[in-house]
């Protein structure tokens, strides 16, 4: 019975360490992303060079460093 709930423990222990997102701001003008051992979450909103009042914006998302989803565009001002 105490191995189980031992085994338990450490169990939840390791999912929240490979679950838990950290947060890494970047100097672009405001993307954010969210960074954990299997996925990360990137929200992008920054400023393209090359292009004036141009912006880069939207979301993606990779698991396992895959990308499944991105929705990114530019929006021009």
């Amino acid at each position: 019975m105490k191995k189980k709930i031992l085994l338990l423990v450490v169990l939840v222990i390791a999912l929240l360490v490979v679950l838990i997102p950290e947060r890494n701001f970047y100097t672009d003008g405001g993307s954010v992303e969210y960074v954990s051992l299997i996925y990360s979450v990137t929200k992008h909103h920054s400023i393209i060079a090359e292009a004036e009042n141009s912006y880069l914006v939207g979301y993606t998302i990779d698991v396992f460093g895959f990308n499944i989803y991105d929705n990114t565009h530019i929006i021009e001002e």
